[in-house]
């Protein structure tokens, strides 16, 4: 009996009663992943070897025919419905809109209701003719190497019998043409799962559900309550999955979430399709009750427009409130002539942003953190942007309700004066609280960080800043070279605003220079120089008393000099 509630609450009732049809006519029940998605051509163009047009191709993996009739494919827009054709065992079929493109290339199936794949991201999902869901896919552009992105290529499963793995078991194809619609993938291998599921993020939909995502498929059967635990405490109403696929549950609870209030969710013993358990090192997160975001909470907080040759832009988010904020279905798009133009959702599924805490989004994560390799890598995130001029233009981001949340109109004569080339220099806000039509709200990245500060603090931050009298100090006052603890100083700065260029020089006991430690360098505000008691000649300097002479000017020329000393000592 138990086996018989767990079946119905699994597949519904009508599911159940076709199963005992099948079951009273010799005939197998349909399961979950008999038929699979093997192989999808999003984006044909440009053309490669292959039809121009799109493609997805089915799998049949049972060990028996299936009559695919009144089955359906669809995604978010659109539904097609199988006619009266059967799909043998092991055997593959070509869906497309354009099918009688694809005779040549194996059996072919599809009309103009077949749903049309979106290049960026979309989740396809095939049912049987009771609506029990059989497979899903949900792929993304970023599944892509950067080399193949622009279209023409197909995405390839790997591992028909690896039933659970996402990302990890989908390739782009290695066929001359581009893709191998009706016959084995290219990129056909033994991929095995042996790694347990990672809880990817844990958003609540309201006060009294939360949904959980995961990184794969889970194992069919719910998971017990006891697998999961709140601090601080939540009692558990419901578990179900999600309608859309097993990557996703909603936790139904018997009480509010409260706003503002910071929780945790904690699991254990809930299994992959391939029985492997939560991985340890991904089964927890904090999670809060998301706030409606209104001008000004979220702010644009930097942002590169003119990268290094073979470098990508980037846009950089900060959340100025106290508020818990969801991401989803926000975008970045551009305005001209007073119309919302180039819209890029910044995110499709749910995603937490914390009070104060950074989203940087770009079109190559690999290649912005190549060139900036101090980027917080945790808060940078892969996705299409607005273009971007390298001259001049505007962002603007846009809630989920399609309310400008921040506008910024930027150009390359708001850089510092003394950058010469602005190339791969970005642009960062200073006060997170000073509108950002505010051009003076504005600074090229400090060079001493980089020249860009993706996902940490920006150089030209003036947040909590508390600056004295005397801006420059040195620390330690004394230092050992090479085998001192400490082997260093340093020579640190704190200034009111940001803009500011120094020149650092070391001076011994004669006042001769020895050593250049900055020459014409872009500070930010708040940081600092080191100096590891070597000499410009190569050679390390005497034990002795030592001049550091720092000289800062601004665009205005105005001009401040600071003398600090600092001894070189040694072992005796």
């Amino acid at each position: 009996m138990t086996n018989t509630l767990q079946i119905i609450k699994t597949f519904g009732i009508l599911s159940f009663a076709l199963m005992l049809t099948q079951h009273a006519l010799g005939q197998k029940p349909n399961q979950w992943k008999d038929i699979i998605f093997t192989e999808i051509l999003p984006d044909p163009t440009p053309r490669v070897g292959l039809p121009e047009a799109e493609y997805i191709e089915l799998s049949n993996r049972s060990d028996h025919d299936i009559n695919l009739k009144d089955w359906k494919i669809n995604d978010s827009g659109s539904s097609f419905v199988f006619p009266d054709i059967v799909l043998n065992a092991g055997a593959y079929l070509i869906v497309s809109a354009n099918s009688s493109l694809f005779t040549s290339y194996g059996v072919s199936v599809g009309s103009k209701s077949v749903p049309s794949l979106n290049n960026d991201n979309d989740l396809i999902r095939l049912f049987d003719s009771a609506g029990v869901s059989i497979d899903s896919l949900h792929y993304f552009n970023s599944w892509y190497d950067r080399d193949y992105k622009d279209g023409g290529w197909a995405l390839e499963l790997i591992d028909p019998m690896n039933i659970c793995s996402g990302k990890s078991n989908w390739a782009v194809s290695e066929d001359d043409d581009g893709g191998t619609p009706g016959i084995a993938n290219s990129v056909l291998a033994e991929k095995p799962d042996f790694t347990g599921p990672f809880l990817q993020s844990a958003i609540p939909i309201d006060a009294t559900k939360i949904q959980l995502t995961f990184n794969e498929p889970l194992a069919i059967t719910v998971p017990d309550p006891t697998s999961f635990h709140f601090e601080p405490p939540l009692l558990i109403a419901e578990i179900a999955f999600s309608t859309a696929s097993l990557n996703a549950l909603h936790i139904s609870l018997n009480q509010s979430l409260q706003q503002k209030t910071p929780y945790s969710i904690q699991l254990s013993n809930v299994f992959d399709c391939a029985g492997n358990d939560i991985h340890p090192e991904y089964n927890k997160l904090n999670f809060a009750l998301p706030e409606n975001a209104l001008t000004g909470d979220v702010v644009i907080n930097e942002i590169l427009f003119n990268p290094k040759p073979g470098g990508v832009d980037f846009i950089e988010l900060f959340n100025a409130s106290d508020k818990f904020i969801d991401l989803q279905n926000w975008s970045m798009a551009t305005v001209t002539d007073q119309v919302i133009s180039d819209r890029h959702n910044i995110k499709n599924n749910n995603f937490l942003l914390n009070p104060h805490d950074y989203f940087v989004l770009t079109e190559d994560v690999d290649v912005l953190l190549s060139d900036y390799q101090n980027g917080n890598a945790e808060k940078i995130f892969q996705g299409s942007l607005p273009k971007m001029n390298d001259d001049a233009g505007n962002i603007i981001v846009v809630n989920a309700a399609d309310s400008v949340i921040d506008h910024f109109d930027y150009a390359e004569d708001m850089q510092s004066i003394f950058i010469k080339n602005p190339e791969g220099v970005s642009l960062e806000r200073i006060s997170t609280t000073t509108a950002s039509s505010d051009i003076t709200n504005w600074s090229s990245a400090s060079s001493n960080s980089g020249f860009a500060t993706p996902g940490y603090e920006n150089s030209n931050s003036v947040a909590g800043l508390v600056v004295s009298d005397h801006p420059i100090s040195v620390e330690p006052s004394s230092f050992i070279p090479v085998s001192g603890q400490p082997a260093f100083t340093r020579i640190h700065y704190r200034f009111g605003q940001p803009g500011y260029v120094a020149n650092v020089t070391i001076h011994d006991e004669r006042g001769r220079i020895i050593k250049h430690i900055a020459s014409n360098e872009l500070l930010g505000t708040d940081g600092y120089l080191r100096w590891d008691g070597d000499q410009d000649d190569g050679y390390r300097a005497r034990t002795g008393y030592y001049l550091i002479h720092v000289v800062i000017f601004d665009a205005t020329g105005s001009t401040t000099t600071f003398n600090e000393g600092v001894a070189v000592a040694s072992k005796f």
